[in-house]
């Protein structure tokens, strides 16, 4: 395929190329082609900095920062079942938004300034043009302001982020005192990261093999709500747990003989099972990549979604799940950089299903443990979540901070009404800190609440009536009616009654 736009620079990292060249377009690329002007694949977190902020300044190390990220600067296009990307660096400007202006209060000013970004998160993108990414500056107050990073999922995960906000917090630093910055930004490229997973896929048959086995029998994944197509928006409920739950993790952790990690992915599993009734649970967990990778420190989408198979036995306690949870995690992650749109497209071939078959995962739980920013030179800094990106199903974010921990759920909102979604909040919540305070052996079914009772709409059911008596109601009703059809050969209701009652008496009769 031709390049539309040429790239300004001849270098490696403006080739043109197709995205995984030798597979077919599966999951959040397939999606994304499929649906390119949905504003749910744009992701986004605020940096609020209070302190006498240079905005002078602040701009030169952003402008740098986004020169140097390749990622941003990608544009997609979708050919049958390829999706190809080629550089395109058109030109951006950070948006300026004054807010200070008005006599409203500190609180009316940041809840317009939420609303404005809410507004912001609206916009469509735009693959094949771009931008796929926005800044903005919201000034709340002289010494108090919002920064917005938007960027398309395509093209940026949420260490991606991290990358990007430390890097310009360091030339806003060297800016202010008047220094230069020696380490290069991001010393590795994008075609590198590129040419790195190209190797990869030719060379990962033997990962094929392991979560085919792995799952090739997997029943599907069990969910808390009908399911419903990929919308254009989320429904968010959002909780600070206080700092201590963290130590009451790790201690829980510990008289399990496992990591705190491990300890909550195995009491998010058993809480959903029981709330579902379920005997098995299948999470989807994403994972970093990056680690002895090219991508360890370049701003990009580096991140997979493996699958969690799990069995819950409620008759058992934390101490064994988690163990349980710990081994599957041991033997999945020398496998986790198998892309799960690639195992997506196994799975369907090897169970012989057309399209994309039945889902890999339920609920999907992101564990974000890395390093948060909490100043910005000389300025006090906090990120705040805006946005993860789409979501299929329910996602469960749990981010750990100096002043708690954030843990998040966010639904398509097509499935998950707001009642429902703030129902399974409250309760994960009340679910969590039950498991930590039990005895690591206390049975599950003894400390979890069972599931609760459909209540159906309508009036009461009809009583059961065996098959032979339903098929003389309709025999006395709709004689004529067609009852079977096959091979040319069809049958009504009363032809098939006569020659079901001349059987039974051959049967009768023959003991």
């Amino acid at each position: 395929m031709r390049c539309p736009v040429p790239p300004r620079r001849a270098s490696p990292g403006n080739r043109c190329g197709r995205v995984f060249p030798e597979r077919r377009a599966t999951g959040h690329l397939a999606g994304t082609a499929a649906r390119p002007l949905s504003p749910a694949y744009w992701t986004a977190e605020a940096v609020e900095l209070r302190g006498a902020l240079d905005e002078a300044a602040f701009e030169r190390a952003l402008e740098q920062t986004v020169e140097a990220s390749e990622a941003l600067h990608m544009r997609f296009e979708a050919e049958g079942d390829d999706i190809w990307q080629r550089p395109d660096r058109t030109a951006w400007t950070l948006r300026r938004i004054d807010l200070s202006a008005t006599k409203s209060s500190a609180e009316q000013t940041w809840d317009r300034a939420w609303q404005w970004i809410r507004n912001d998160l609206r916009s469509l993108p735009d693959l094949a043009n771009g931008p796929l990414f926005g800044m903005a500056l919201l000034r709340l107050a002289a010494d108090h302001h919002l920064w917005l990073l938007r960027v398309h999922h395509i093209a940026l995960d949420g260490y991606g982020y991290a990358l990007l906000i430390r890097r310009v917090a360091e030339l806003y630093e060297a800016e202010r005192q008047g220094t230069a910055v020696t380490r290069l930004p991001f010393a590795v490229g994008l075609a590198e990261v590129v040419d790195e997973a190209r190797t990869y896929q030719r060379q990962a048959q033997r990962n094929r093999d392991f979560w085919v086995a792995r799952l090739l029998d997997a029943p599907p994944p069990v969910t808390l709500a009908p399911g419903a197509a990929l919308a254009r928006d989320v429904r968010r409920r959002r909780a600070l747990l206080p700092a201590r739950a963290l130590a009451d993790w790790q201690r829980a952790a510990g008289a399990c003989g496992v990591d705190w990690a491990a300890w909550l992915l195995a009491a998010i599993g058993g809480w959903l099972a029981r709330r579902s009734a379920a005997p098995e649970v299948c999470l989807g967990l994403p994972v970093m990549t990056r680690l002895g990778s090219r991508a360890l420190n370049v701003p990009c989408m580096a991140m997979n979604i493996v699958p969690l198979r799990l069995p819950v036995d409620i008759d058992r306690g934390m101490q064994a799940l988690a163990a349980d949870v710990a081994a599957e995690m041991r033997a999945s992650r020398p496998h986790q950089r198998y892309r799960y749109e690639w195992l997506r497209q196994d799975l369907a071939q090897a169970r012989r299903q057309a399209g994309r078959g039945q889902g890999l995962f339920g609920p999907v739980v992101n564990l974000m443990p890395f390093e948060r920013l909490d100043t910005f030179g000389d300025l006090q800094a906090r990120q705040h979540p805006v946005s993860a990106g789409p979501v299929e199903d329910l996602s469960i974010s749990v981010v750990p901070g100096a002043d708690g921990v954030r843990l998040d759920l966010e639904a398509n909102p097509d499935a998950y009404g707001d009642e429902l979604l703030a129902t399974l909040h409250e309760e994960l919540i009340a679910a969590l800190d039950t498991l930590q305070r039990a005895p690591a052996t206390t049975p599950l079914r003894q400390l979890l609440r069972e599931p609760p009772l459909a209540r159906l709409a309508g009036e009461a059911l009809p009583p059961r009536v065996d098959v032979l008596t339903a098929l003389g109601n309709h025999a006395a009703h709709t004689p004529k009616a067609p009852a079977l059809e096959q091979d040319g050969v069809r049958l009504n209701y009363a032809e098939l009654l006569q020659a079901v009652s001349a059987l039974a008496g051959v049967l009768v009769t023959q003991g």
